[in-house]
C-alpha cells in the first residue's frame, strides 16, 4: 500500500502540468521538485539596523497559526515555513521578494540572476 502512495505522489510531483500550479506549505510538504519558485511576501520583513528577520504579524493571514503563539513563536514559524519552501528545488529555487528592504538582504546572500 505504501509503495502506490508514494508511486502516485512522485507521479503526481512529475506531472509537468503541476509545473505551472501554484501552493503553498501545506502542498509542498514531502515533495522535493525540480524547481521552485518562491514568493518573500509581506509577513516576513527584514531589519537593516539589526539584521535580523522578524514574522509581521499584521501581514500574516493564516489565523490559527497567529492567534494563539507569540510573537517569537510566529518568528520561528514563518522563518521555518521559508526555509522548508526555499530548500525544495533539486535543480533551482527561483525567489522573487516584494519589500525591497528584504530584497536587500537576499542580495547580500545570493547573487541576483
Amino acid at each position: 500500500m505504501l509503495e502506490q502512495v508514494c508511486a502516485k505522489a512522485l507521479a503526481v510531483a512529475d506531472d509537468p502540468r503541476i509545473a505551472r500550479e501554484v501552493g503553498c506549505i501545506h502542498s509542498i510538504k514531502g515533495y522535493d521538485l525540480s524547481y521552485v519558485y518562491v514568493i518573500i511576501g509581506e509577513d516576513l520583513v527584514y531589519d537593516p539596523k539589526t539584521g535580523s528577520l522578524a514574522a509581521n504579524r499584521a501581514r500574516y493571514y493564516d489565523k490559527n497559526g497567529k492567534n494563539t503563539i507569540t510573537q517569537e513563536e510566529l518568528d520561528q514559524y514563518i522563518k521555518n515555513i521559508y526555509y522548508v519552501l526555499l530548500t525544495k528545488g533539486i535543480f533551482g529555487t527561483h525567489v522573487y521578494v516584494v519589500n525591497p528592504t528584504m530584497m536587500q538582504c537576499f542580495i547580500r546572500f545570493s547573487p541576483v540572476i
